[in-house]
């Protein structure tokens, strides 16, 4: 079915009508009326924008690591290794860093940029010629 007009499935329809039930919403489409002995052109107009973006997110890692050792035969465990303190894990060599008055969180920063374009707007342009 349409978006605008459900008494027409769009199943049978072309792809540039369908494309036109999406842009162009019901009311817009009944507004053009062509009158006898012409012929109407109509252009649709989209306007797009554009957006640069630089983002920075910092994630905080706290708590502890535990690491259960198992024997490769029989999966036992043979030993369990605690790590309480994250800063010595987790390192400014792969790019973590401490967190101020706290003894074992640490945070690593995430950085990049972001490019998208959008619609801002649509009208459509219509052009009459005697047949």
């Amino acid at each position: 079915m349409s978006l605008y007009d459900e008494s027409k499935p769009t199943s049978t329809s072309s792809p540039s009508k369908r494309l036109r039930d999406i842009l162009i919403p019901a009311s817009n489409r009944r507004l053009i009326v062509v009158p006898p002995g012409y012929k109407t052109r109509a252009e649709l107009i989209i306007t797009e924008d554009e957006y640069y973006g630089k983002f920075q997110v910092e994630t905080i890692f706290e708590g502890s690591i535990s690491v259960k050792l198992r024997d490769k035969k029989d999966g036992s465990v043979v030993s369990v290794v605690v790590i309480n303190d994250l800063s010595k894990f987790l390192t400014a060599k792969n790019g973590f860093h401490p967190i101020p008055n706290s003894t074992s969180a640490v945070c690593f920063v995430n950085e990049g940029f972001c490019h998208c374009h959008y619609g801002i707007g649509q009208r459509v342009e219509l052009q009459e010629e005697k047949i």
